[in-house]
């Protein structure tokens, strides 16, 4: 009995990566822990290249699971990572302008384009300030 290959071929046309690189030097909300990388073994030293990475669950692009904003929500380790592949809702919150947080009552108004399951972007309109984040 032989192995079989299995491949899959991921066309780049196909999907939108939204990430952000993580840099010691990005943005992070107020109060959150800045990225810290530290090598943890070098070549030359060592064998092999290892670092040691330090950040917060909400640096960079991330996504919020239940866990973050209910006591008994599910945890990101607990979701399929096929729920975060398809079609997106998007939904414009850039109205409430710049360093304005986002509440449930900013969300509420969306309810009856929002099905269970979906996939949800919040687009807040600051996409030009990444670079200079102390703007915001």
């Amino acid at each position: 009995m032989g192995k079989k290959k299995q491949t899959i071929k991921i066309n780049p046309s196909s999907f939108h990566d939204l990430s952000h690189l993580i840099t010691e030097d990005m943005p992070v909300y107020p109060g959150e822990p800045k990225p810290e990388f530290k090598p943890h073994f070098k070549l030359g030293k060592d064998k092999v290249n290892v670092s040691t990475l330090n950040l917060g669950s909400h640096t960079g692009t991330h996504i919020d699971a239940p866990k973050h904003f209910l006591l008994e929500g599910t945890s990101i380790d607990r979701i399929a990572l096929e729920k975060f592949i398809g079609q997106a809702v998007i939904l414009d919150l850039s109205q409430n302008g710049k360093g304005k947080g986002i509440t449930d009552i900013d969300l509420e108004k969306y309810s009856d384009l929002i099905q269970i399951g979906d996939i949800v972007l919040l687009y807040i309109g600051t996409s030009e300030y990444w670079e200079n984040y102390h703007e915001i």
